[in-house]
């Protein structure tokens, strides 16, 4: 077509908790209620360092997405038709 497309090659990000972190996990150990209690105490009180492990990951994969599917449009939009007005 020889018209000129934009392309997201790549991205850096960060993210920083505001406030305290709730996770929620159900039907832990098999309804065993005793132990999941015991789990569920133990993640309520660490739940900010789970998700500061578990973030980047998760985030990771949202973001790859959301670039896929910004290229997939770019891909498909030549550069001279993307207004930034």
């Amino acid at each position: 077509e020889g018209k000129k497309h934009w392309h997201v090659k790549g991205s850096r990000f960060t993210f920083d908790l505001k406030d305290k972190a709730y996770v929620k996990f159900e039907n832990l150990f098999n309804g065993n209620d005793v132990l999941a209690r015991v789990a569920n105490d133990i993640i309520t009180n660490n739940s900010n360092d789970i998700v500061r492990e578990v973030g980047p990951p998760i985030i990771k994969a949202i973001v790859d997405k959301i670039i896929a599917n910004v290229n997939r449009f770019f891909k498909a939009m030549p550069a001279e038709e993307i207004s930034l007005d």
